[in-house]
């Protein structure tokens, strides 16, 4: 059983998906990847706001944390200086 998506981040700032990878070529940062304040989370900007044609299948949403041992779960933190 998957644990729910907590906005960590990890999944996104360790490797680009091939979603972001095909729209955006290859970057050490998903450009995607937002820092909400007022939610306390990482979101994927792809979700919060989808592009006609784009197939995020790959992006497992709604699907829980591919990481659940992960122990940024615990820490949600912006993590933009890292």
């Amino acid at each position: 059983m998957s644990l729910p998506c907590v906005g960590c981040g990890w999944c996104c700032l360790d490797t680009q998906c091939g979603v972001s990878h095909g729209l955006h070529g290859y970057l050490p940062r998903c450009p995607e990847l937002f820092w909400d304040e007022a939610e306390g989370r990482y979101v994927c900007l792809l979700i919060r706001d989808p592009r006609p044609g784009v197939d995020l299948t790959e992006l497992r949403e709604g699907r829980g944390c591919c990481a659940p041992l992960n122990p940024w779960r615990a820490w949600v933190v912006s993590r933009e200086k890292e």
